[in-house]
């Protein structure tokens, strides 16, 4: 579930393994961190804080309209990311795509435009 949500809201502006930063990132003040590194800085309980809350007077959003399971998960995904290949977020990916649909029904979920950039 962790992987579902940063792949459709995260990565566009932060990235990931695999994956460069959309278009929109280049716009925003201050830019959004790489996530790999940023995210070691902090505890996961201020994680959930900046996630479901976002951070003033940045493009960072709060994500307040998820449920918490889903904002933990994204969470404990955060604390994998310094450790993770391109090859393992794909995998991770494409396994949240073949079973997203029993932790979403629509509004935009699994989104798959920030798929990691890979052929195989």
């Amino acid at each position: 579930m962790g992987v579902e949500h940063y792949a459709a809201h995260c990565a566009v502006c932060h990235g990931a393994p695999g994956v460069p930063k959309g278009d929109i990132a280049r716009g925003l003040y201050p830019p959004p961190p790489d996530l790999a590194k940023a995210a070691t800085l902090y505890a996961p309980a201020e994680l959930f804080w900046i996630v479901e809350h976002g951070i003033k007077m940045t493009g960072m959003p709060a994500w307040s309209d998820h449920s918490d399971e889903e904002l933990w998960a994204t969470v404990a995904f955060l604390k994998k990311l310094p450790d993770m290949s391109d090859e393992d977020y794909a995998k991770l990916v494409m396994a949240s795509m073949a079973h997203g649909d029993h932790h979403h029904n629509g509004g935009g979920h699994g989104d798959t435009t920030t798929q990691p950039n890979h052929t195989t």
